[in-house]
């Protein structure tokens, strides 16, 4: 079984997703990872269609 280390939510995103989203690696391993998805104050997320995950 796996471990995964626990930390604290970062203030400043790691990146920020087309739709505007500010995004917060969670953890990540060889075979994944997790992450976690915010929207500034009055912000609207908008649709996006991908070719490839």
């Amino acid at each position: 079984m796996m471990s995964f280390a626990t930390e604290r939510l970062s203030t400043l995103p790691d990146a920020i997703a087309p739709d505007g989203s500010e995004v917060r690696v969670l953890c990540s391993t060889s075979r994944g990872s997790l992450a976690h998805f915010t929207l500034p104050a009055r912000a609207v997320s908008k649709a996006m269609a991908r070719r490839t995950i």
